[in-house]
Order: C-alpha cells, then structure tokens, then sequence
C-alpha cells in the first residue's frame, strides 16, 4: 500500500502549468532601451532583466504560473513568447507563491503508551510574467 505522504508528494510535484499570452494591440512607441544589462541564456530567446540593448516592438505578454517548484516557468514563457513570434522576452516578475502545506504523521501505541510524529512543510509554486518583444 502507497503512504498517503507519498501520494501526496506525486501531487503537488507533478510539472503542470498554466499559461496566458495577451497580445499587444495598442500603437507601437519609442520603447526604452539600455546598453547593457543581466541576460538569461538557459532559454529558447534571450531573456532580459532590464531593457534590451536594440529598438524593438512589443507583441505581446505572458505569464505562467504552477503549482510546484519543478517547472522552470521562466523557460516556458520564453517557449510560448517564441511561439508566438518572439525574438526575446523583457522579464517584469520571476518568483514564487505560497500554494498550502502538506501535513504527515504516524501514530503507533500499545496498551500502555502510544508514540508517534509529524512533519508540516510548505508547498510553493512558481509564477513567471515577461513581456515579448521583436526587435526592429
């Protein structure tokens, strides 16, 4: 038989997320840009932290949120910015949130004593906002 805290486990550490593109369809302006700047290269596009060093329109903005630690939702935005006809994605929120906890215990007892314990951790998940941009 399968502990309940082991179930549990498989749950909350499955690699689902939830995902939203909204496309931009207001007029294109002369948006920010800067010389230099952190950049995250472990994606399918470049991933700025910070404004690009080229001109460049907006196309749209994504956000992916899960429900674990498990996903990357940085590297998912960036897919679904690339889908969507991205050359790069401007990164406004890379964090985490609390989900809930998960409680474990064991009980075991005799007819004079009983013994046991429990374990409460906190479950957090991850939640990504970028923007996706083409470059002009």
């Amino acid at each position: 038989m399968v502990k309940p805290f082991v179930l549990l486990l498989l749950l909350f550490s499955a690699g689902c997320y939830t995902s939203q593109y909204m496309p931009y369809t207001e007029e294109q302006q002369a948006w920010p840009t800067a010389p230099g700047g952190f950049m995250a290269t472990n994606t399918v596009i470049p991933a700025y932290y910070g404004y690009p060093p080229r001109p460049y329109i907006q196309i749209g903005q994504v956000f992916v949120a899960t429900q674990s630690l498990q996903v990357n939702t940085l590297q998912v935005a960036a897919r679904i910015a690339k889908q969507n006809g991205a050359d790069a994605v401007c990164v406004l929120n890379n964090g985490t949130h609390y989900v809930g906890t998960v409680t474990s215990g064991f009980v075991a007892g005799g007819p004079n004593f009983a013994s046991g314990f429990s374990s409460t951790a906190p479950i957090y998940g991850g939640n990504t906002k970028v923007l996706a941009i083409k470059f002009k």
